[in-house]
């Protein structure tokens, strides 16, 4: 199985499900041996997102996750396929 990136939305919440607090942007990271979250843009952030930013973060914070994608050659992110040569984004699926 391949590593999945999705884009998310964190808040906090009571018990009941309804919102509490600040509203933070970040992804969240898995394949059938773990995950991991970051939560670390803001709105604004998000415009100036893109898939490389996201692959170099990858490669300096996601190790584990790292070597997955190499040997894959690739991850999807948000059900699109990036693939990867090289340790380099070639190919956005869109």
């Amino acid at each position: 199985m391949a590593v999945d990136v999705q884009l998310t939305k964190f808040s906090n919440c009571d018990r009941y499900g309804n919102n509490s607090g600040d509203v933070t942007f970040g992804y969240r990271i898995y394949d059938e041996y773990g995950r991991d979250y970051n939560n670390f843009y803001s709105k604004g952030e998000l415009n100036d997102f893109s898939i490389e930013s996201l692959w170099e973060t990858i490669k300096s914070e996601h190790r584990d996750f790292y070597d997955s994608i190499i040997l894959d050659g690739g991850f999807n992110f948000n059900g699109d396929w990036v693939e990867i040569v090289d340790g380099e984004v070639i190919c956005k699926e869109a």
